[in-house]
Parts: structure tokens; sequence; C-alpha cells
């Protein structure tokens, strides 16, 4: 295992495909950079003496998507319609023409002993006066 972690850290923090030139000048005079070894030499022997504590940690396994919505397609489907309280455009105050409706959310409702799906939908409109040019579906 200290062959492993030393193998690893020799990867992770070592040399990478950084070279050095060799007339390149030192910062540290040479008796410096001997104490540096010296020290790295006692490091990697206390390194090698540290016993390391492995501790595995267990994943929760993804939930597949779309299971819901092919789960609630195989209910009876009711539908229950909502409708605005205000039919007046908020900018010009005009009436709104209803041009369709729209799935808000989906939920499963229990009615003894079944299951169904209830599909809430809400009723859009516009208004006439603001936007002429959209076509009605």
């Amino acid at each position: 295992m200290s062959e492993t972690i030393k193998l690893l850290n020799a990867r992770i923090f070592g040399k990478k495909t950084e070279k050095l030139d060799k007339n390149q000048l030192s910062f540290f005079s040479e008796a410096e950079l001997k104490e540096l070894d010296i020290d790295s030499d006692i490091s990697s022997k206390e390194n090698e003496e540290v016993e390391v504590e492995l501790r595995v940690v267990r994943h929760r396994k993804v939930k597949p998507r779309g299971q819901r919505a092919e789960f609630l397609d195989t209910l009876v489907q009711v539908d229950v319609v909502h409708d605005l309280e205000q039919k007046n455009c908020a900018d010009c105050h005009e009436k709104l023409t209803l041009i369709g409706k729209k799935c808000v959310y989906r939920e499963v409702g229990l009615k003894q002993p079944e299951l169904f799906c209830r599909n809430h939908y809400q009723q859009t409109y516009k208004c006439e006066n603001c936007h002429p040019k959209v076509a009605i579906k």
C-alpha cells in the first residue's frame, strides 16, 4: 500500500512535462540544496511510516429519469381546468380571448381502491388589442 501511495503522490505532485535547462541558474546555493535534499529524505521516511486509513464511501444509485411520467400515463386521466379570475388585460384593460390551455402540473390521486392521474390545466388568454397579429390555434 505504501508503494502505491508513493507512486500516486509522485504522479500527482511529481515532475510533469516541465524540463529544466542545465544552464539555468538556481536561487539556492549548493549547500542549501543539499539541506533541502536531506530534509526531503527524512520527510519521505516519515510518510512511509504513517498508516493510511481508507474509508469506503457508498454512493446512492442514480434514480432512472422519466419513470414518473410513464407511470402517470398508465393511470386513468382526469382533467381539472382552472380558469382565470381576472379576464381583462393588465395593460390596456380590454377583454381577453381564450386561446387554449396548458398543463401546469400532474399529480396522483387515490380513489379507494384505485389510483388515477389528475391533470391540472390553466386556461390561457390573449388580448386582441395588445397582440392582434398572433394567430389563434
